[in-house]
């Protein structure tokens, strides 16, 4: 039986392909219901067998903060022994938010140090735009 489980709540959820056998742990804040992975191994093992050949198990929900989801998230990653080459989780610690995404979800979108915004400031310093694109900058607004 293929189950594809879903909750609104901070969760850590469990991908089986029903194919192979390997395994992806991962942890998502619950703010999408439509939300099913993001790591970029079973990601693309999803496109290649077809998603109806996995399921998603919610191992864990709860009202869990970003630290208390790290630690469950490799508790479960060592567990489920779902380390690459065996499974599709390419670190076996769960803190992949702040890896690849550098601004933890917990924060909403205004989560900058005043630091973080001089540096994005001066990095655009001295730099023009062509017409064509403040045209289509204006057009997207």
């Amino acid at each position: 039986m293929i189950r594809h489980e879903k909750t609104n709540l901070p969760h850590i959820y469990l991908i089986v392909n029903h194919l192979t056998g390997r395994k992806y742990v991962g942890q998502h804040c619950g703010k999408n219901l439509n939300y099913f992975c993001s790591g970029v191994y079973i990601k693309n093992s999803i496109r290649k067998h077809g998603k109806n050949n996995f399921s998603r198990i919610i191992l864990e929900e709860g009202k869990f903060t970003p630290e208390q989801l790290d630690v469950l998230e490799t508790k479960h990653i060592k567990s489920q022994n779902c380390v690459v080459p065996k499974g599709y989780n390419i670190a076996a610690e769960g803190n992949g938010r702040y890896s690849y995404n550098r601004v933890p979800w917990n924060k909403g979108g205004n989560c900058y140090t005043d630091e973080m915004r001089q540096k994005m400031s001066d990095s655009h310093t001295g730099k023009t735009l062509e017409p064509e694109h403040k045209a289509k900058i204006g057009d997207s607004m």
